[in-house]
Parts: structure tokens; C-alpha cells; sequence
């Protein structure tokens, strides 16, 4: 997550324009970016109107910046709100999925950046209930993978991992609860890479073979997070530490073969691929939707379940199915 510190030690965080609330009762400072300095726009007291937050999007405002102490603030403020804001008939349904995935967003990043037990174990109710909205509606799911960002940072990797592979479950119609499994399980994934070395994760070339050795552990620094964090359920944590496994047997971190891997741990994978071929990365152009699935089809076939990535093809759209698997 983005710190900056202004010369007299003042931390700001980032928030999505799409999260500020017109008419809010929470006051706080707003600031702009500009250049290295941070330049107060909005002082806390002056209404904020939604023709007011419009025109800072039109001028191609994506983020604004908050005091540490109002940025936590406003998080517990909006996670308060959530209900209100997804239960609004006048809100459109895109805004409801800005909304949504800007602040699972938020989350993680926060999570990211304070990765204690408590931290994690909050999250898990506020997760829980994020998936509650994806299952009442598939429409909302997929419009917001529509609108993924795809930067090279870890929350918007887990950001955007959780809502494949949520959505896609309840495309498969797994009951409700196996899919807060998967969904608990996908936000939590990567959150173990807080302990591997930043040079390592932002290394512009490929890892030697210590770096790559230390890079293999992740998946069980992330179980290890949430056992602390008293995440007790055996199949999320399994899912979490079986992710970079592959049906071949050269996945890690235990180099387990097919039906060894659990088969939510099979589903996690395929979307985590996809979503990381799709990202920005220091060494390589990200792949378009459609290039990400075909080098899965072509170079992949044999690490990935076969049939659910089939499945998954087709949850993303027909027109990815008719060119890379109908027979014509």
C-alpha cells in the first residue's frame, strides 16, 4: 500500500474516488497529489456534493489521499455503510460494483500494510459479507470484473482474485458456504508475501535460485498468518497453501500430483494465473484476457484441471469458448 510522508512526518493513504460518499457525515482533509507533494484540496467541514465528486472524475481523478488516522476512520465509516449503499434502488449497479471492489480493495491494502491477527480476523466478517451481495446478484460479479484494474501491486492481485473466483464458484452453483470457503480463501492467499524480502517480490528479472527457494514459501507463510489470525477451517487453509500447486506435480510448496489438490485449490489456481497474466509485472507487458487463456491452453494444460479451466472460459464470456475450444 502507498505511503508518503510529507516533511514533517505526516503519513497519507490512498482512497478510490469511487468510495467518497456525497453528503457523508464523516468529515475528513482531503488531498491531491501533485508532483511529490501532497496539496490540500478540500478542508474537513465543506460539503462535498456528488456534481463536485463528478467533476474531479471527469478531470481524470482516480485516487485522492487521506491522513492515516482519517483513512482507518473512513474504512470503518464505509464498511458501516456497506448495506446502505448496496441496498440503494437509486444507485446504479455499476456504481454499486465500483463501490464494492474499491473497498475489498481498501481492505486488503489495509490488511497489507498491518497484516496483525486482529486486522485479519475483522476482515473476515467484512469478507464474508462482501460475498453475501455477490451471491445475491451474478450480474454484480461480472460487471466488476469488467472493470478490474490490473497494476502491479499484491492488494490489487488479491483484489481481483477474490472476485474471480467467487463469482466463477457461484457460476458453478456451489452452495453458499463453499463459496465463502473459496472466497476467504482467495483474499488471504498471497497475504504471506509480507514476509518475503520487497527486492525479491520486486525484482525486474527473473529470481535466482535462493531468491526463487524463499519466493516457493509464501503459500505456507500465508497459512501461518491465518492460524495465528485463529482461522481454523482445514479446507481454507489447505486451499491457501495448496494454490501454487499443479496436477503435473512441479507446483509448490509440496509438489502434489491431480486429485492430491484439493479441487477448490484446483479453482483458486486457474483464476490466480489468469489474473496474474492479465496484471502489470516489472519484466514482461501484461497478456490480453484472451492471450492469458490461450497460453494457459497451450503451455499450462497439463498444470491446471483441464476441465475447470474449460468451465472457466466459458464463465468469462462465449466468444473466448467459440475461438479457443468449440470445435468448428
Amino acid at each position: 500500500m502507498e505511503a508518503l510522508k510529507r516533511s514533517e512526518g505526516k503519513r497519507f493513504f490512498p482512497l478510490s474516488i469511487d468510495l467518497l460518499i456525497p453528503r457523508s457525515p464523516f468529515e475528513a482533509d482531503i488531498y491531491f497529489k501533485i508532483g511529490d507533494e501532497m496539496v490540500l484540496f478540500r478542508k474537513r467541514g465543506l460539503p462535498l456534493s456528488r456534481r463536485r465528486i463528478n467533476i474531479w472524475r471527469e478531470m481524470g481523478v482516480k485516487r485522492i489521499y487521506l491522513d492515516t488516522d482519517d483513512y482507518r476512520a473512513y474504512l470503518e465509516y464505509l464498511r458501516g455503510r456497506l448495506s446502505t449503499v448496496m441496498g440503494d434502488e437509486h444507485r446504479p449497479s455499476e456504481e454499486k460494483a465500483r463501490f464494492l471492489y474499491s473497498l475489498v480493495g481498501s481492505f486488503v491494502e489495509e490488511m497489507l500494510v498491518n497484516p496483525e491477527d486482529e486486522t485479519i480476523e475483522k476482515g473476515q466478517a467484512f469478507v464474508k459479507e462482501a460475498i453475501s451481495y455477490l451471491q445475491k446478484g451474478p450480474r454484480l460479479g461480472k460487471k466488476i470484473i469488467k472493470m478490474m484494474s490490473h497494476d502491479f501491486a499484491t492488494y490489487i492481485h488479491l483484489n481481483n482474485v477474490f472476485f474471480l473466483a467467487t463469482t466463477f464458484s457461484i457460476h458453478q452453483k456451489l452452495p453458499p458456504k463453499e463459496v465463502e470457503k473459496i472466497g476467504l480463501a482467495s483474499i488471504f492467499h498471497d497475504i504471506g508475501k509480507e514476509r518475503i524480502d520487497p527486492k525479491i517480490l520486486q525484482k525486474p528479472s527473473r529470481l535466482d535460485p535462493g531468491e526463487w527457494k524463499e519466493m516457493k514459501k509464501h503459500p505456507l507463510y500465508s497459512g501461518e498468518s491465518l492460524k495465528r489470525a485463529h482461522l481454523t477451517d482445514e479446507e481454507i487453509l489447505r486451499i491457501v497453501e495448496e494454490h501454487h500447486e499443479a496436477a503435473d506435480g512441479s507446483g509448490y510448496p509440496k509438489g502434489l500430483k491431480e486429485e492430491e489438490i484439493h479441487p477448490y485449490s484446483r479453482l483458486v489456481q486457474i483464476c490466480d494465473i489468469f489474473e496474474a497474466l492479465c496484471g502489470v509485472r516489472p519484466y514482461r507487458r501484461p497478456f490480453t484476457p484472451y492471450e492469458a487463456l490461450k497460453l494457459m491452453k497451450t503451455e499450462m494444460r497439463r498444470k491446471v484441471d483441464w476441465d475447470l479451466y474449460k468451465e472457466f472460459v466459458r464463465f468469462l464470456g462465449p466468444d473466448y469458448y467459440s475461438k479457443l475450444l468449440k470445435r468448428r
